[in-house]
């Protein structure tokens, strides 16, 4: 059976305008709508000027999708809400819960259905994230974050959907990454995900859609696929083929210093049998013409990091590499076994410049506590 590997790119950067007709999904067909990696942030950083995204504006990227095709599904993968630093939690952890605190309360508006839990997620505390679950309006999940000593289950395994007669059975599944710096509460444990899928997978009928979530990287990724074909599609956090590794800790249409933008994705399937191109002209091109440039970029920052011992040059340099390896298995000339990709621009209209709606009190609210609590530190 074919899976999908959801990696699709929305890129803005064109000014007109699009009008899309009602429900272009048609009948049979699913429209997964995602985003990842979001570490803690609301907003972009506000290093650039005129900056795109943030969940206001993915709030009404959405509306304009679920508008447009019938059945949709919301779902987020993972990486949530520890920074993308672990300083950044070490120095300003009230600051950082906060962040947590108002990043659920604008989920629950944008009508996420699904979260997986990663398990950097778990150093800020598990105590902390079952207190987020417990506000949140819809189900984290995790296939293999379980407690230390009862080695049950923290979170639900699944859940599960119907759309047009078909079960959506959707799971999270995780990876620590402990090189970063981050330590994971210590009344939770990261099982093999191989073992927990299996035993989930079991019980799930043949007829059944399955939707994986996972941040794990690309060769675990795809040992998973090649053990269980009933995995139809799986959605990304940090390193997932065809993602963009330099923006992995990045805020939903948050802009790169290319001026694009790392955005949500959508991507529309199947409920039946496979029927999805693995092969996408338009988007292998691009990915091919970024592997090009990025390949003569690192051979000069290796050589300027070797005479003269530049830090930036060389975190720019392992950046790129990052991206090199998460792409290598985009098929840029041929069809591909397991890897399916879409690629298309979103166009800017009104809602991009006046992005109000119902999640902008919640980032007004969101920086008048972040204000002051800088201000009770500063008088400290």
């Amino acid at each position: 059976m074919r899976k999908i590997i959801l990696a699709v790119f929305f890129l803005v950067g064109c000014a007109s305008t699009s009008n899309l007709s009602s429900h272009s999904d048609g009948p049979g067909k699913l429209s997964i709508l995602s985003d990842s990696s979001r570490m803690g942030e609301l907003e972009p950083c506000g290093c650039t000027v005129n900056t795109l995204g943030g969940l206001v504006r993915q709030e009404n990227v959405f509306a304009k999708w679920r508008a447009n095709f019938k059945n949709h599904l919301t779902v987020t993968s993972g990486m949530a809400f520890v920074p993308q630093k672990f300083e950044m939690l070490k120095d300003h952890p009230e600051q950082q819960k906060v962040k947590g605190q108002f990043i659920i309360k604008a989920l629950n508006e944008l009508g996420m259905q699904v979260m997986s839990v990663s398990a950097n997620d778990l150093a800020m505390g598990l105590p902390y994230i079952l207190s987020l679950r417990d506000n949140a309006k819809f189900k984290m999940v995790s296939a293999n974050l379980i407690h230390a000593k009862t080695k049950k289950p923290i979170f639900d395994e699944t859940a599960e959907f119907q759309f047009e007669g078909t079960k959506v059975v959707v799971t999270g599944v995780t990876k620590y990454g402990w090189e970063q710096g981050w330590v994971m509460d210590s009344g939770a444990m990261v099982a093999r995900p191989e073992e927990k899928i299996a035993a989930i997978l079991a019980k799930v009928p043949e007829s059944s859609f399955v939707v994986l979530l996972s941040d794990l990287p690309a060769a675990d990724r795809d040992e998973l696929l090649e053990k269980f074909p009933k995995i139809r599609v799986v959605v990304g956090a940090s390193e997932n083929a065809g993602q963009a590794a330099e923006l992995r800790g990045t805020t939903a249409l948050r802009l790169d210093n290319e001026g694009r933008a790392r955005a949500v994705s959508r991507t529309t399937v199947d409920l039946g049998p496979a029927t999805v191109p693995f092969y996408d002209e338009k988007f292998s091109a691009h990915v091919a013409k970024e592997r090009a440039w990025k390949k003569d970029r690192i051979v000069e920052l290796e050589k300027k990091y070797a005479a003269t011992k530049d830090e930036s040059a060389y975190r720019t340099m392992l950046n790129l590499k990052y991206y090199m390896e998460d792409t290598k298995t985009v098929p840029t000339t041929a069809p591909a076994k397991y890897l399916g990709y879409t690629f298309e621009t979103v166009p800017l209209d009104e809602s991009w410049e006046k992005p109000e709606n119902k999640i902008t009190p919640i980032i007004t609210a969101y920086k008048a506590k972040v204000r002051e609590l800088a201000l009770s530190d500063d008088e400290e």
